[in-house]
């Protein structure tokens, strides 16, 4: 809506105003009885103030006005729609839709998502295409891990090596802060067993107080 310019945003205005339209090429008008829903990511009266968008067509859009919190703020809704954007994209490529593994939904309801919806149908489009598997796993969604960095050069293997190592490190340290540390819990929503998520642990370097330790809380064995 924001992007509209300012000869379109008179033509709408007058439209909502009688109603009345013609089509190209036409000679006379004919009228329509119509609801316009009309959506925008920017701050509509900072661009009505700045005079970069006309302040009755701005009223008259905005009857009823609904915010859309980002994705990060509503995970209740990411199955749902990630199930849906696959379905949609299988149907539109011709291949079978994949559900997504539990650790892999696991990952992506802690994700951030800076690019909100449309980086998810990115991601899910990518992993329908690329994964290899009966389901979308953790690696076939190659998430960024913090803020992005340009890729070296190298070949496909070690870039992609270089993601799911990325993704992976992230992935630890937020279920461990999520489980307040407790290996045994962190484990277990991730789907893997305490010892695979303990040499993950080592794989990455991540060290754990030694009093824990200690104690048996965070040991491979015993907990």
């Amino acid at each position: 809506m924001d992007s509209l310019p300012s000869a379109a945003q008179v033509k709408l205005l007058r439209f909502l105003d009688d109603g009345e339209f013609r089509p190209l090429g036409a000679s006379k008008t004919d009228r329509a009885n119509v609801r316009v829903i009309a959506a925008t990511n920017a701050d509509m009266e900072q661009k009505v103030r700045e005079q970069k968008f006309r302040e009755d067509l701005f009223y008259r859009l905005n009857v009823l006005k609904l915010v859309l919190p980002p994705l990060r703020e509503r995970p209740g809704d990411l199955p749902l729609l990630a199930r849906h954007i696959l379905e949609r994209q299988a149907l539109a490529l011709r291949c079978k839709a994949k559900p997504i593994s539990a650790t892999a939904l696991d990952c992506m309801v802690a994700y951030r998502w800076p690019g909100n919806v449309r980086e998810l149908e990115n991601v899910l489009i990518r992993a329908l295409v690329l994964s290899e598997g009966a389901e979308i796993e953790v690696e076939d969604l190659a998430l960024r891990s913090g803020s992005p960095e340009p890729l070296q050069d190298g070949s496909f293997r070690t870039l992609k090596a270089q993601v799911v190592r990325d993704f992976e490190l992230g992935y630890l340290q937020t279920m461990l802060d999520r489980h307040g540390g407790n290996i045994t819990r962190a484990a277990h929503a991730a789907g893997k067993n305490r010892r695979a998520f303990w040499e993950l642990l080592r794989k990455h370097g991540i060290s754990l107080p030694q009093t824990r330790c200690s104690a048996g809380t965070y040991g491979p064995t015993g907990f």
